[in-house]
């Protein structure tokens, strides 16, 4: 079975900010670890198996979390790169 990416959205205006980078010792090679989150405008349908591409890096989704106000204003997504292919 072959698994291709699909285009979701193509371009999503969006605040990115770096959070954190660590070093990683996985099958005995260190490998660095970088995560940061995005900030969107709510969207129904982001969820954490999604991936995305920012500056040509490829960056691993995790739990979408909604504002705290209405829960319908904007998206901030943890990501991380480094460890696999995104």
């Amino acid at each position: 079975m072959i698994q291709a990416w699909q285009d979701r959205w193509v371009k999503v205006p969006a605040k990115f900010e770096f959070v954190n980078s660590r070093e990683l010792l996985a099958a005995q090679a260190i490998q660095s670890e970088v995560t940061a989150k995005i900030t969107i405008r709510y969207r129904d349908g982001v969820v954490a198996s999604m991936r995305g591409i920012h500056r040509g890096r490829i960056w691993n989704f995790t739990t979408p979390m909604t504002d705290n106000d209405s829960g319908l204003d904007y998206l901030v997504i943890p990501v991380s790169a480094g460890v696999n292919d995104g």
